[in-house]
């Protein structure tokens, strides 16, 4: 049964995009590391991310980096596309409906890409099964947070933890139902 994982690297100070909204500060880490990407990469059937973060990947000029899974963007507006993008799809309206959908298409593992918006409403439906939070060494002071605010409180269960040499702190928590 596929799960739903928000993986997300962040600051100590729980922002996962400096103030201008950008995320080269990351650059700084695993030039050799992977941080387990590879093998969580692995797991999945479908990505899922805000237009912000669409256009972010687009920005990057480097083609679909997604290629080999179901894309959704949750999305009101006209956004340009990847041609390389087979299996990219834009809608619109509740993130969890839209999860669901995705669940009757892949046994495997649904991964929030980016967007501390899209978490929070992943929170909010009750669809959100797993957080895999890489905490990275550095402070920003100020950016765009973890989450975004939502409402009601959610109890977490650390399941899994690795620190790696260079100080980064992987942690897995399951949200406890």
């Amino acid at each position: 049964m596929s799960k739903v994982v928000y993986y997300v690297a962040a600051s100590v100070d729980n922002f996962i995009a400096d103030a201008e909204g950008k995320v080269d500060w990351l650059h700084e880490f695993g030039s050799n590391v992977d941080y387990g990407y590879e093998a969580f990469y692995a797991t999945l059937g479908a990505v899922i991310m805000g237009s912000k973060t669409y256009m972010d990947i687009f920005g990057f000029g480097v083609g679909w980096v997604y290629p080999n899974v179901e894309s959704v963007v949750m999305t009101h507006r006209d956004l340009p596309r990847f041609p390389d993008a087979e299996r990219l799809s834009f809608t619109q309206g509740d993130i969890g409906a839209v999860i669901a959908d995705l669940k009757t298409r892949t046994d495997k593992d649904i991964w929030i890409v980016g967007g501390g918006d899209l978490a929070a409403q992943a929170i909010s439906a009750g669809v959100l099964d797993e957080i895999q939070l890489a905490v990275m060494p550095v402070v920003l002071g100020r950016g765009t947070p973890l989450f975004a605010a939502f409402d009601g409180h959610r109890s977490l269960t650390l399941t899994a933890h690795t620190v790696f040499p260079d100080g980064v702190l992987m942690l897995t928590y399951t949200l406890t139902r």
